[in-house]
């Protein structure tokens, strides 16, 4: 009988939490201003500007009406700017190329700098090489940790075949999926890269400064983005430039540690003790990044057909 009405409970629960949710999400929904720039964020480090901008003020500072919004896989990120929900969205060149069908006029405007890690689970005696055989990696298909993992693959001089690939787009489920030993490892970015490491847990192989690029920030150019819209984009480059300022000067540091315990879902001591990147001042993707990640897909041949990937890239928002 007490489990009976236990169950009762939970259901009443799990009910008010979903009307809850539907009234909230419906409140936004009001609030919404037409005018407002549309951003589609995830919680990596490359959007903690962007949220830093939002949290502190500075966005109303600074004139820049936006609306962020946050999704923590990237597919739900592609959704919105081909449902044309986001004006702005975070994602990576290779997924950029493979909505250039369904997007009209999409562009990367802006580089991002995220460092990808491959980490293994600390109690499956994953070291080095060839001890990843028939262990089962985590990932995005067909995104940037698809693209570095085949790349770390080959710096272990092991064969693709060997390798499971488990697909996992949310970010934070990857993360606990590691943490609770249900993955024997996983492609990462920081803050879940320090989070897991502090954990135990293995770093295997992790990109370097020099090397290819391919997060970057996509802007939806087609006739639904209005002049004003576009000044709000430039604008956008100009709150970025100013926030990375402010980051990288430590200043308002408790308003990142409550972004990175909120938002990113990390414990208050990783927060605490998290070394945050040196940001760099707004720029344009690298043609040669986005030349590589079209080779990546024709490899894959999931190259899409009849498209111009020289196209993709625009230096308009960014110009000194």
């Amino acid at each position: 009988m007490k489990k009976y009405y236990l169950l009762i409970i939970l259901l009443i629960m799990a009910s008010c939490t979903s009307k809850q949710e539907a009234m909230l999400s419906s409140e936004e929904e009001a609030q919404l201003d037409s005018l407002a720039l549309r951003i589609a964020v995830m919680p990596v480090m490359d959007c903690l500007p962007i949220y830093y901008a939002q949290r502190t003020g500075l966005m109303k500072e600074m004139n820049l009406n936006a609306c962020v919004k946050t999704y923590v896989a990237q597919m739900d990120i592609d959704t919105t700017l081909r449902k044309k929900y986001a004006d702005v969205a975070y994602s990576d060149l290779i997924r950029a190329i493979r909505l250039m069908p369904t997007v009209n006029n999409l562009h990367a405007f802006m580089a991002g700098q995220e460092q990808l890690t491959l980490i293994s689970q600390k109690g499956k005696r994953v070291k080095k090489e060839n001890q990843l055989k028939e262990k089962m990696i985590a990932i995005c298909r067909l995104s940037v940790t698809d693209y570095w993992c085949d790349a770390f693959i080959d710096s272990l001089k092991m064969n693709d075949e060997n390798a499971y690939r488990p697909q996992v787009n949310d970010v934070q489920l990857r993360t606990d999926m590691l943490r609770t030993n249900l993955i024997d490892a996983g492609i990462y970015t920081d803050p879940y890269t320090t989070w897991m490491l502090g954990l135990g847990h293995r770093k295997i192989e992790q990109t370097k400064d020099q090397d290819p690029q391919m997060t970057t920030w996509l802007v939806r150019s087609d006739s639904t983005l209005s002049e004003e819209k576009e000044k709000q984009i430039q604008l956008f480059v100009q709150v970025y430039n100013q926030a990375i300022e402010n980051i990288n000067q430590g200043l308002l540091a408790d308003s990142t540690k409550a972004i990175l315990r909120d938002t990113y879902k990390i414990p208050a001591q990783v927060a605490d003790s998290l070394i945050l990147p040196k940001y760099k001042h707004a720029k344009a993707p690298e043609q040669e990044d986005l030349t590589r990640a079209a080779d990546w897909l024709r490899t894959r041949k999931r190259l899409p057909q009849k498209i111009n990937t020289e196209d993709l890239i625009t230096t308009k928002y960014t110009k000194e």
